[in-house]
């Protein structure tokens, strides 16, 4: 009698330890996002937040939310444990955009446009973000610290047999050997896979300009 009260009471204490060191990382986990947001939101530029857990994607401006979008699927390699503010240095993409052609109509209306200008933020981004349909919607974002998010079209759904088979050679055999190669030159690497609704991909690629920051968590 006396050994099960004692187990229980030793059950007890580990679990409120557990609490309580669950309830502190929340707590410094919820700090650094706002810490990291608070220095984007002072500057009149767009930035972009990911939301691993609850795979969402958020393009923000001044703390307010321009664009929210869902992420289908993602899928993570390395160490992001702390959360930071990272720099896009480079967009990699197999076709490049194309500009459309002029339509003397279309420029007049943009004329307009221009002379009224937008009455706010969202509405200047909800503006811009029409202009989509070149934009390519496969691409990879390299981002500092040796940081990279790829991005595919699909929605919801089973991948097909083929793209699925490579798509699982590159993520399980390709990345070991980057992490390896890395190691070797004494440098961090972490890989984010993420897939989204074409037009949302499309839209992402349009706004995330080199030197744009991105918060992930």
């Amino acid at each position: 009698m006396r050994l099960k009260t004692t187990l229980s009471i030793i059950y007890i204490i580990f679990a409120l330890l557990i609490s309580a060191a669950a309830r502190a990382e929340a707590q410094n986990s919820t700090e650094e996002l706002l810490k990291a947001e608070i220095e984007l939101a002072r500057e009149p530029h767009i930035y972009f937040m990911l939301n691993l857990k609850e795979k969402k994607l958020y393009f923000k401006a001044r703390g307010i939310i321009l664009k929210e979008i869902p992420v289908y699927d993602v899928n993570f390699w390395g160490d992001l444990s702390t959360i930071k503010t990272y720099t896009m240095n480079k967009k990699i993409s197999l076709s490049a955009p194309v500009r459309e052609k002029i339509d003397p109509q279309e420029v007049k209306k943009e004329e307009e446009v221009k002379k009224e200008g937008p009455k706010d933020e969202k509405e200047k981004f909800q503006l811009k973000a029409l202009e989509l349909d070149d934009m390519p919607s496969n691409f990879t974002f390299s981002l500092d610290d040796n940081v990279f998010i790829s991005v595919k079209p699909g929605d919801k759904g089973v991948l097909p047999g083929l793209y699925a088979a490579a798509y699982a050679l590159n993520w399980y055999v390709a990345r070991p050997l980057y992490t390896v190669w890395n190691a070797i030159r004494h440098k961090p690497y972490a890989a984010i896979h993420l897939r989204l609704k074409k037009e949302d991909a499309q839209s992402l690629y349009w706004s995330f300009v080199e030197g744009g920051k991105i918060i992930i968590y």
